[in-house]
């Protein structure tokens, strides 16, 4: 029986895990290309770090820029086939609050919903994926679908308060 995927949003810390073979998984582009990664510290005044060989189908491979969120760099706004995402074995968790919603053209985006109404300076525990540690932090603001807290940008934020004993662990916190 051949092994499923599910893709959830690109991921720079994830990404770099797949790429060193510490966890099993794949970076492709929203149309399923697969995407090789060079690098992901290309210098660079543009801020496209990530250079990635993009797989094309009978084709060969086409370098390509992307920033830290996966979007390319000559990418036209109308045209998505260059967003980075990551695909997990089906047995690996991913993102909850992540709705695939399938566009136009077969492929599918994820939107990403706030679970609770955060106000600045919160006390909150922040990480970036399942598979980091829980950090204390204060949140700021919401930032391109982010969680800005002092520090840093966070894709995952639940409040301190209820989920202390989360602190320094990958435990996921219980539903509300």
């Amino acid at each position: 029986m051949e092994k499923t995927y599910k893709r959830m949003p690109f991921d720079i810390e994830l990404a770099k895990k797949i790429q060193s073979g510490e966890i099993e998984g794949r970076i492709v582009t929203n149309n399923g290309y697969a995407v090789r990664i060079i690098c992901f510290d290309k210098r660079t005044s543009s801020g496209y770090p990530i250079l990635g060989l993009v797989d094309y189908p009978n084709m060969s491979e086409v370098c390509k820029a992307f920033n830290v969120y996966g979007v390319c760099y000559d990418q036209p706004v109308e045209y998505v086939e260059y967003v980075l995402q990551i695909e997990l074995p089906d047995e690996t968790p991913k993102y909850d609050d992540a709705e695939e919603v399938p566009i136009g053209d077969g492929s599918i985006v994820f939107l990403r919903h706030k679970k609770h109404e955060f106000k600045p300076f919160d006390k909150v525990l922040v990480r970036q994926n399942g598979f980091d540690k829980w950090k204390a932090n204060f949140f700021s603001h919401m930032d391109d679908g982010y969680y800005k807290c002092v520090n840093s940008r966070y894709k995952e934020c639940v409040l301190f308060k209820g989920n202390e004993h989360l602190v320094g662990t990958t435990d996921k916190p219980k539903e509300d």
